[in-house]
């Protein structure tokens, strides 16, 4: 962010887009209610700003959910994505946490999406 200017807005990520993305290939995890829904009116949204500026995979929800569901699919991320000899890719962790609320007849694994890469692991440095 600029100095002086209160809020991250889509405006001023894409105004960054045309500069490098100097970090790694990020993934970015926007899980608050509705921060990864894109609708017809909307021209630019965090999504598609962090694609354009260089993100590899932005997860978020399409619409309102609750802060333990949100909470619940941020550790399953976090504790799947990269860890162990043979690493999850993203897909195949999304994946998983879908299928285990599912199969407690909770439908709700389906308001997170990802866009970007779903081959994406993490490398996790000592």
């Amino acid at each position: 962010m600029e100095p002086g200017k209160q809020w991250l807005t889509e405006t001023a990520i894409s105004e960054r887009a045309a500069q490098a993305w100097s970090q790694p290939r990020t993934a970015v995890c926007l899980l608050a209610c509705g921060s990864a829904a894109t609708e017809v009116e909307t021209v630019n949204d965090f999504v598609t700003a962090l694609h354009t500026a260089g993100a590899n995979a932005i997860i978020g929800t399409e619409c309102i959910i609750g802060e333990n569901s949100s909470a619940e699919f941020a550790e399953h991320v976090m504790a799947t994505l990269g860890t162990g000899s043979a690493k999850e890719t993203l897909g195949e962790t999304m994946t998983r946490f879908r299928r285990k609320l599912v199969n407690q007849g909770i439908p709700l694994g389906f308001v997170f999406k990802s866009l970007g890469d779903v081959d994406l692991t993490v490398e996790v440095k000592p």
